[in-house]
């Protein structure tokens, strides 16, 4: 089967209602990229901060919070060697993998009820956190992963969600850094083509042009690459997550060979 198939394999399994193993298929060929998946859907109770003074603003405010995690974690990428992925997947995700049975890993600010604890279905949670991770992008050079999170605490105005991205080079067997794409110096360029595109499309930020930073989270996409800021990083609630993407023959003078070589279709 061909990469463009085998791609196309992967895709149309993910579609599938409850599979628990997604797999691509492939030929015996030993250059031929095989991916592996893992599905899950996890969810617990946790308790959060329950301080006197919310207690007097929040009427029947218990503190407890709906957690849950759920998507894909590969199991198999070809040859490579995958902890570093699946690592990096599962601390963005909030699951550990490591006893062989996937659990939740709760945020530092979110504690385990107790194994006694009188939480009952009357306690019903007013918060809420959701974590789900999928497959933006799949190509023969390029995976990239998507880690969506959504968090509500009780009494808010409204809640507050993040999408943050790992790339990982299919033929390479590595996560993908800004350092992997860029030439050294890169930033010097790349940060005003960056914000002269912000001014572009958003009528409105929160930041002068020169304390606009190039953004730690990225994806590639189909033709290039995207950048994204988080909520209130540089523009108001209202403008959700300012993006500014780029074709690959636009940064050519700045792409590294491996950058080329992920970047171009």
């Amino acid at each position: 089967m061909s990469s463009k198939n085998s791609v196309s394999a992967i895709l149309s399994a993910l579609l599938i209602p409850g599979l628990a193993l997604l797999s691509s298929c492939g030929s015996s060929a030993d250059d031929e990229q095989f991916f592996s998946f893992q599905s899950y859907t996890l969810t617990t109770v946790a308790k959060g901060a329950d301080t006197d003074s919310l207690r007097l603003h929040l009427k029947d405010f218990n503190g407890l919070w709906n957690v849950s995690s759920s998507g894909i974690m590969p199991v198999k990428v070809g040859p490579h060697e995958i902890t570093a992925l699946t690592d990096s997947l599962a601390a963005m995700s909030c699951v550990n993998f490591d006893a062989g049975t996937p659990a939740i890993v709760l945020p530092r600010e979110l504690q385990a009820l107790p194994k006694d604890s009188a939480a009952s279905d009357s306690l019903a949670a007013g918060s809420s956190l959701m974590v789900r991770t999928t497959l933006d992008l799949l190509t023969p050079v390029a995976a990239v992963f998507r880690v969506y999170t959504y968090s509500y605490p009780e009494g808010a105005a409204h809640g507050v969600y993040s999408n943050r991205y790992l790339n990982f080079d299919v033929a390479g067997g590595s996560i993908i850094s800004l350092a992997t794409l860029f030439n050294p110096g890169y930033e010097r360029v790349l940060q005003p083509m960056i914000v002269e595109r912000l001014k572009e499309s958003h009528s409105t930020l929160l930041v002068e042009e020169d304390e606009i930073e190039i953004p730690p989270v990225f994806r590639i996409t189909s033709d290039g690459i995207e950048f994204i800021y988080g909520i209130y990083a540089i523009a108001p609630y209202s403008e959700g997550e300012p993006t500014v993407s780029f074709n690959a023959y636009e940064l050519t003078d700045l792409l590294t060979p491996t950058g080329k070589a992920l970047l171009t279709p």
